[in-house]
């Protein structure tokens, strides 16, 4: 675990990262598809009447799903993880290609001087919702990206707890301390 900036080189070569990517991107996707943007997809009947539910829906799952990847409980003790790469496979697929490329792309290039993976959020965060918001508009599905972006930022706060960097051998329950 790693409590400072995070490392492109390193980062970058973690294949586990591109698996992260790709399942947000994917998972993401399929909710469109099975919602559809204005409940015409084969659950939007689920979701409600009003153009806006499948929409509210698909945040509410997606929500849990950034809850899931940011929190977990190695050795009985609360960790905070930051989702960097599955944070941005699904605000990419979630309506804001350009915005969700842009956003991290900046954040990846003020990570040396970024002290931290809170801060890596908060810059791809602003980035976001600056970009969500020239090019889509503040429109539901900007703000929702921007929220999903904040949420383990949000998290690190209440918790009073740093958002963390895990390594692979974190993951497997192993000693994987980054320095």
């Amino acid at each position: 675990m790693n409590e400072s900036g995070l490392d492109a080189r390193r980062e970058f070569a973690r294949a586990h990262n591109y698996y992260d990517f790709a399942r947000a991107a994917l998972g993401t996707l399929a909710l469109l598809v099975a919602f559809g943007g204005g409940g015409e997809g084969p659950l939007g009947h689920l979701a409600g009447t009003q153009a806006r539910d499948p929409l509210l829906v698909q945040a509410a799952i997606l929500g849990v799903a950034v809850l899931v990847q940011t929190i977990s409980w190695p050795r009985g003790r609360m960790t905070l993880a930051a989702p960097v790469f599955f944070l941005a496979g699904a605000t990419i697929a979630f309506h804001l290609p350009v915005a969700g490329v842009c956003a991290f792309a900046m954040a990846w290039i003020m990570s040396p001087v970024v002290p931290n993976a809170q801060g890596f959020l908060v810059v791809q965060t602003v980035v976001l919702c600056v970009l969500g918001a020239v090019l889509h508009g503040l429109n539901l599905a900007t703000m929702i990206s921007v929220g999903l972006c904040f949420l383990p930022v949000f998290l690190s706060l209440l918790a009073r707890r740093p958002l963390l960097v895990l390594s692979r051998h974190a993951l497997n329950g192993r000693s994987g301390v980054q320095a």
